[in-house]
């Protein structure tokens, strides 16, 4: 068979035209990978789980950089040395196929998203851990349009949100009416709060100061202003701050125990026009807030008086923390039983015996 001079010498030129576009390439991708891991900074990040996305989101910005640069160098290869020379209207040269390029091009990005699922997994992983002995819990109420916090291991109510650097926080949160969206940006991990379920959220934060917790899901006319501090503060700052704060123990007051219970509801509808009208309307048949008189309220799930106080005073939003004694809460309960019919006016209230008496 008679050699092909011709062939050769332009498969040589060819590989020494390729080379230098392969050199930068590879310069090109090298650069673009450390600048993304080692300098590119996304700011604010303040939690363990916030660093664990940024790496993650740095590798994946990462790939699609040397994805693109190789695309485009290639690219400008073809276009420099492989377009149609000017007069040329002939055709090119036909090709079936290229098996060994085209197992390449399966191959390489199958590869890459095998590769991109598994680290995803461990990220998920971390952003997701088990919570160890010691957690902070703090119990997230969720409502039109504001935020309570509760911190049953202090007992200590809040309408800000008072966290240890370093420890990790298990968030269990509820809503009392609509999709909210719990998201302190930077700390990472965002949830969704959903109507009838209770939802959990694991955080570490790492470095003191001062964010802002923000409803991320479109819940009506207020959800711009929903909103509420958040202070991550040392472990002595902390324990200050729960002592300031946690409630005393909860008494029976003679005024209350033992009265009846159109007396103690008297009471009670002065505190609720003082704290829940605004939400629940000015005779309980709602408004931002469920009704809560009348058929059809909210809190007739509740089996028992003792269960219906607990709600009021562990979820129901409140003006401060630890706005109501214990003396309210019992006038509260009081009148919201006698204006439902669950109790009658003369019966006697008791505080401390709510066990007994059953919502019909």
């Amino acid at each position: 068979m008679a050699s092909r001079p011709g062939i050769y010498r332009n498969t040589a030129r060819m590989n020494k035209r390729v080379i230098p576009f392969i050199l930068l390439a590879a310069v090109l991708s090298a650069g673009a990978v450390y600048f993304l891991l080692h300098i590119y900074n996304i700011p604010n990040a303040a939690s363990v789980e916030r660093a664990s996305i940024d790496r993650a989101l740095k590798v994946l910005i990462s790939i699609a950089a040397v994805v693109f640069i190789w695309v485009v160098t290639a690219l400008a290869y073809v276009v420099i040395f492989n377009r149609q020379k000017r007069g040329d209207t002939g055709f090119g040269a036909h090709i079936t196929g290229n098996r060994k390029l085209e197992t390449v091009w399966t191959v390489i990005p199958l590869l890459i998203v095998i590769g991109v699922s598994f680290y995803g997994g461990f990220v998920l992983r971390d952003i997701t851990p088990e919570p160890p002995p010691g957690v902070l819990n703090v119990d997230v109420t969720a409502f039109r349009w504001g935020w309570k916090f509760y911190y049953p291991d202090y007992n200590v109510n809040s309408l800000y949100l008072e966290l240890e650097v370093n420890r990790q926080v298990e968030f269990h949160m509820a809503t009392l009416d609509v999709v909210h969206g719990f998201w302190i940006q930077e700390f990472g991990p965002k949830m969704d709060i959903v109507p009838g379920m209770m939802m959990h959220l694991d955080v570490t934060p790492d470095k003191t100061g001062q964010y802002l917790l923000v409803c991320d899901q479109l819940c009506g006319a207020g959800h711009t202003g929903m909103t509420a501090p958040v202070y991550v503060v040392s472990s002595g700052d902390f324990q200050t701050w729960v002592t300031q704060h946690k409630a005393p123990p909860a008494t029976t007051p003679a005024s209350t125990a033992l009265s009846t219970a159109g007396e103690a509801a008297q009471l009670g509808s002065a505190v609720y026009g003082s704290y829940c009208a605004s939400c629940h309307g000015a005779t309980g048949q709602g408004g931002a807030g469920p009704r809560l008189v009348g058929a059809g309220n909210t809190l007739a799930k509740y089996n028992t008086a003792q269960g219906l106080q607990g709600f009021i005073s562990a979820a129901m939003p409140l003006n401060a923390p630890g706005s109501l004694s214990a003396a309210e809460y019992g006038e509260l309960t009081a009148f919201i039983l006698v204006q439902n019919n669950w109790i009658g006016s003369g019966t006697t209230f008791d505080p401390a015996g709510l066990s007994s008496v059953p919502i019909k």
